[in-house]
């Protein structure tokens, strides 16, 4: 049972402040919370209803709670009855030799869990984003990570500087923007980043000036442009495959 208190403390954590404050942020949600509990993270706390307690009963963590008290603590409409609390990592090991995603003023939560949902398909294990970005731990980035979030590193930078450091160990930097060249006749290296601009604005001009080659990806249709988590997919598919077979 939760007392008014923690109702109030664990309610508080869909506020980027208090999750910064305590480092604590939610997951909802059966696999999620199973991704949660299998990965490198703390679950501090397991919250589970009556409907969902036979399986996760025997983590030691587990504490069950009514359908009501769930409700107020829940960010969801209809809540799936299981929730954990999971502590902050420490300060991720990120891997700066290749293989890395870059992401420009990013303000959906959505668009970075598709993001890290795409990075952890292709395996990518780290993803760096400016500091004005979206909060990876946003509730609805975890939700839309599929549980990706607990598997790809992931940090705030100054992009120029990420780029500099990219740079210094042989990586090779592309950019996606609509003035670039045709992604499926771009040769990829190994070692590459590629960076993403903001949903609204694209990559700015400051940004694709550091970057060794600009790519974008072909129109067929008349659509004015892609979602930024589709863009990161097609390149990043495109990438995995011209590093497979041959580009022609």
């Amino acid at each position: 049972m939760l007392s008014k208190s923690e109702i109030k403390n664990i309610s508080r954590l869909k506020q980027k402040k208090y999750r910064l404050s305590e480092r604590v942020f939610v997951v909802e949600g059966v696999r999620p919370v199973k991704e949660a509990l299998d990965s490198r993270y703390t679950v501090s706390r397991l919250l589970v209803t009556e409907s969902q307690i036979a399986g996760f009963s025997k983590h030691e963590q587990c504490e069950q709670v009514t359908s009501a008290q769930m409700q107020q603590v829940s960010g969801m409409k209809t809540p799936p009855g299981v929730m954990a609390l999971v502590e902050f990592p420490e300060n991720e090991n990120l891997l700066l030799t290749g293989g890395v995603l870059l992401a420009e003023a990013l303000n959906d939560p959505g668009n970075l869990g598709s993001i890290l949902r795409t990075a952890d398909w292709f395996g990518i294990k780290t993803v760096i984003l400016s500091e004005d970005s979206v909060d990876v731990f946003n509730p609805k980035t975890v939700q839309a990570s599929m549980g990706s979030v607990f598997r790809v590193a992931v940090s705030y930078m100054n992009l120029q500087e990420a780029v500099q450091q990219l740079k210094a160990k042989g990586v090779e930097v592309y950019g996606a923007a609509l003035n670039g060249k045709n992604v499926y006749k771009t040769r990829f290296t190994s070692r590459f980043a590629l960076v993403l601009g903001s949903e609204s604005h694209g990559l700015s001009c400051a940004n694709e000036e550091i970057c060794d080659e600009i790519v974008t990806i072909p129109s067929f249709g008349r659509a004015e442009s892609l979602n930024v988590g589709v863009s990161c997919a097609v390149i990043s598919a495109e990438i995995k495959r011209s590093l497979t077979f041959e580009v022609k």
